[in-house]
């Protein structure tokens, strides 16, 4: 099974790392815009060069989108049409209306999408997750969760990105209501950028999730952690109350967190990829669909109209189950 990688830099080249240590040695088609970079990290994994995406996707068995949001749309359309497996890194797009007719060409065409929310593949929130749905929880309270990023991305990074929601909050969006297995009716949200001592900008955000079944999420994001990267979740119930992420239960520990997101889900992301190489073998379901992605997107984008009105926004209901 042939597998192409469509963009190497930060985060494809991580996925292209785990599925070199999965596969037989020649398995990778690798293709970015840069060519320098596309033979950088074809050598280091064994593959070999595709000059174009196009070319990549008429070779490969299976296609993994690591593209900026905004010049994705193209391989994804080629890829599902050809009826290959396709595996995206999150959002599905950089607008709703893109995110859509995405999930729309996916249903029409049948094909097998896995989107990147790399929290539903690490263990401690798939702890979270199995508590609540086996009842011992008993009835989500409230979650909370806290998305630290050691520093600010870069100005290049920054560019395609998207807000504090749609970007870095969107994780804990998607992993809040696969956890709390409920649907989000509302958002209220709040965000801001202040200048550090650098005169770099740090984003902060919070947002506030009201659930069809009455419980609350209270996200938290910040561009800037001295610390470190840290990034949790806490689950409040009926029944019992329980954490994910280092140090969880001692939210006063000045330990060292993780560097940046590679070291903290470096489990979770070899995990997705085994989940996608299942999925391209017909071996699985989608752990992430499109649909699941696209609900994300919706919710972030009614985060951000919220931090503009300053009201209790809701949040159409939606038309699909959660994956799980």
């Amino acid at each position: 099974m042939k597998i192409g990688v469509v963009g190497v830099g930060r985060m494809g080249s991580v996925h292209a790392r785990n599925l070199a240590g999965m596969l037989p040695a020649g398995s990778l088609l690798i293709h970015d815009s840069d060519p320098v970079v596309a033979r950088k990290v074809a050598d280091e994994v064994g593959g070999s060069v595709r000059p174009t995406a196009v070319a990549l996707v008429e070779d490969a068995d299976a296609v993994v989108v690591v593209t900026p949001a905004t010049e994705r749309s193209g391989v994804l359309d080629a890829a599902m049409t050809k009826g290959i497996a396709v595996f995206c890194e999150k959002p599905l797009a950089a607008g709703l209306v893109q995110a859509r007719a995405v999930a729309e060409t996916a249903r029409r065409t049948g094909a097998r999408v896995q989107v990147g929310f790399q929290r539903r593949f690490d263990p401690e929130y798939r702890r979270l997750h199995r508590m609540v749905a086996s009842g011992a929880a008993g009835q989500v309270l409230m979650i909370r969760g806290t998305a630290f990023d050691h520093q600010p991305p870069g100005p290049e990074y920054r560019t395609t990105a998207g807000d504090i929601f749609t970007d870095c909050l969107i994780h804990d969006i998607d992993a809040a209501r696969w956890i709390a297995h409920d649907e989000v009716v509302a958002v209220q949200a709040d965000a801001c950028e202040v200048t550090g001592n650098d005169r770099q900008g740090i984003g902060m955000g919070t947002l506030v999730l009201s659930f069809a079944g009455g419980g609350v999420a209270v996200l938290t994001a910040s561009r800037l952690n001295p610390l470190g990267y840290d990034h949790r979740m806490e689950v409040l119930g009926t029944r019992l109350s329980m954490a994910a992420g280092r140090n969880a239960a001692d939210r006063t520990s000045e330990a060292p967190a993780f560097t940046g997101f590679v070291d903290r889900f470096a489990t979770a992301y070899r995990a997705e990829m085994r989940a996608f190489l299942a999925l391209a073998a017909g071996d699985g379901p989608s752990r992430c669909g499109p649909d699941d992605a696209v609900k994300a997107q919706e919710i972030a984008a009614a985060a951000a109209t919220a931090t503009h009105t300053g009201v209790r926004t809701s949040v159409a209901p939606h038309d699909g189950a959660l994956t799980h």
